[in-house]
């Protein structure tokens, strides 16, 4: 995929921003954003710099936990194999 300009909406202001990814990932980011960041201002917060900062800790640290969770998954699944490979080589011992 090559890089276009594709123009989002977050926050009451339009951005073009230059990217290969798919129009709909840039979008349903975009919305993510977006959603987060009136909810810091429904919340009470009224400086927009600190909602930002705000709303891209939250999801740095969201991104943050699912990259933890996938590495445990990724170690089980090793584990899992390794246990799958002993046992395959006890049964063809045995044979």
């Amino acid at each position: 995929m090559r890089n276009e300009t594709q123009n989002v909406s977050i926050f009451e202001e339009t951005y073009s921003i230059v990217t290969d990814e798919s129009a709909e990932l840039l979008q349903h980011a975009a919305t993510l954003v977006d959603e987060r960041m009136k909810g810091a201002a429904q919340a009470g917060i009224r400086d927009q710099k600190k909602i930002a900062v705000l709303v891209a800790l939250q999801l740095a640290s969201e991104l943050l936990k699912e990259e933890a969770q996938s590495e445990g998954v990724r170690a089980t699944n090793k584990a899992i194999i390794e246990w799958l490979e002993r046992c395959n080589a006890v049964l063809s011992d045995l044979e």
